[in-house]
């Protein structure tokens, strides 16, 4: 039986979770603040097989729990369970390893979707197994990969951080989701270079690569992205209220590691 943690301040949310997978046989441990972290923490056999959290907390016990819980079991896929995506909730979640992002206004059966291929991911890892059909991608890995190559190549690599997100009234999360987002993002794909990556993260995130990249290239495919998804939304009324907002940073002017790329962009973001 697969064992899951869920940390949420509000109980409701942890209720709603629990109703969920005890469909699917999951054993749920929930908390809601640092304090039934801790008790976790001191508990036998508090090993978990996967953790959902609500990166929007005051406290910076929880964030300490985490990355302390994730340094000692690497393998264990940590999902973003959040209202709202933004930039800021996507650096704070690369920040702590997390795998996935999930809003909480998903279906049901999203929901259970990324949370049973995170599991078996998870467990792929554990036992050194491939699956050709994973799609969980270990976007903290590939992140210090590649700065450890521009590093040894001694070429400029730019980051981006991008969210499609509500801007107009009356324009939620719900608006556009998961499957919507997923192709919009799949049509930005296909516009980059081979030697470019674009990665989703979350329903509307994504993470791009872009090696031999200097910070003053970022402005014009930062214009190139926006002028895109402009044209994208000439033809789809579901992109109406929405805009792509970008962040950049730089190796090795912004940071040489991957600590210091992305609290530079955390910075960025509070700007």
């Amino acid at each position: 039986m697969f064992r899951v943690l869920v940390y949420d301040e509000a109980q409701y949310i942890r209720s709603k979770v629990i109703r969920i997978l005890k469909t699917f046989k999951i054993d749920v441990i929930e908390a809601g603040s640092q304090a039934q972290l801790n008790y976790l923490s001191n508990e036998n056999g508090s090993r978990f097989d996967l953790i959902l959290a609500d990166v929007n907390f005051d406290s910076d016990g929880v964030s300490k729990w985490l990355e302390n819980y994730m340094a000692n079991h690497p393998f264990t896929p940590l999902i973003i369970y959040t209202s709202s995506v933004t930039r800021a909730t996507l650096v704070s979640g690369l920040k702590l390893g997390a795998k996935d992002y999930i809003l909480k206004s998903s279906d049901d059966d999203v929901f259970v979707e990324r949370v049973m291929k995170n599991l078996q991911a998870g467990e792929s890892a554990k036992t050194e197994e491939v699956y050709l059909n994973q799609i969980v991608f270990d976007l903290n890995t590939y992140l210090s990969g590649e700065l450890r190559k521009a590093q040894k190549g001694r070429y400029e690599l730019s980051i981006g951080l991008s969210v499609i997100q509500p801007i107009g009234e009356n324009i939620t999360d719900k608006d556009l989701n998961y499957e919507e987002g997923s192709r919009i993002i799949n049509r930005i794909r296909q516009h980059y270079w081979d030697t470019d990556l674009l990665i989703q993260y979350g329903p509307r995130g994504f993470v791009s690569f872009f090696p031999f990249c200097g910070i003053n290239e970022t402005e014009i495919v930062d214009g190139k992205l926006k002028m895109l998804f402009a044209t994208m939304q000439e033809n789809n009324a579901n992109l109406k209220g929405f805009a792509l907002m970008n962040t950049f940073v730089t190796y090795p002017k912004d940071g040489i590691d991957q600590q210091s790329i992305l609290d530079k962009m955390g910075r960025l973001l509070k700007q």
